[in-house]
């Protein structure tokens, strides 16, 4: 059976590149996908796995967006930084 990589599987489920102000780079560049986020391995619970999956497939996100978007939440109700809704 395959992992499940928080990357996305193909190129076509990336989300796009957000350029950023404090880079180096000529105006109008954008940074890449890996510019902006970083690979890492991890443990799940398989039925939180499997509860997991099913709604990447219901909603059509990516793993990486969802996974972003549950994390921001964790950590704006841990107080660890402000809540910034995903666009």
């Amino acid at each position: 059976m395959p992992t499940a990589s928080p990357l996305p599987d193909s190129e076509s489920e990336r989300p796009p590149s957000v350029a950023s102000e404090n880079t180096k780079r000529p105006k109008g560049k954008e940074e890449t996908f890996e510019e902006t986020h970083q690979r890492f391995t991890g443990w799940m619970d398989k039925k939180l796995k499997k509860q997991f999956d099913d709604l990447v497939t219901e909603k059509g996100a990516s793993k990486t967006a969802l996974l972003n978007e549950a994390i921001t939440l964790l950590l704006h109700k841990q107080e660890r930084k402000p809540y910034m809704r995903q666009k």
